[in-house]
């Protein structure tokens, strides 16, 4: 067959030819009904509660939300200072 749950129900074909996780490719999708909060590492149909959720849009970095980022050996580590609460639409 070769596709995938997500072409099957969108109709549209995803390719990905990087199949390791790529940070420009994270989604964050957040339920508005029970604040839950969804990760995906590029193109999902997600849903929660029966409503389809779109990926929602990245904030500007500021001096509140400034990005840490420290490479240890080989590998980087990305932080952000946040009391991570969440913040409901209302």
């Amino acid at each position: 067959m070769g596709g995938s749950i997500t072409e099957l129900i969108t109709g549209n074909a995803v390719n990905n030819v990087n199949i390791s996780a790529n940070m420009l490719r994270s989604k964050f999708y957040v339920c508005p009904v029970c604040g839950n909060v969804i990760h995906s590492m590029g193109e999902a149909v997600i849903h929660c509660h029966g409503i389809l959720l779109s990926p929602c849009q990245a904030e500007e970095t500021n001096e509140k939300h400034m990005i840490f980022i420290e490479k240890v050996e080989d590998k980087y580590y990305v932080r952000i200072e946040h009391d991570m609460t969440k913040h409901l639409e209302k």
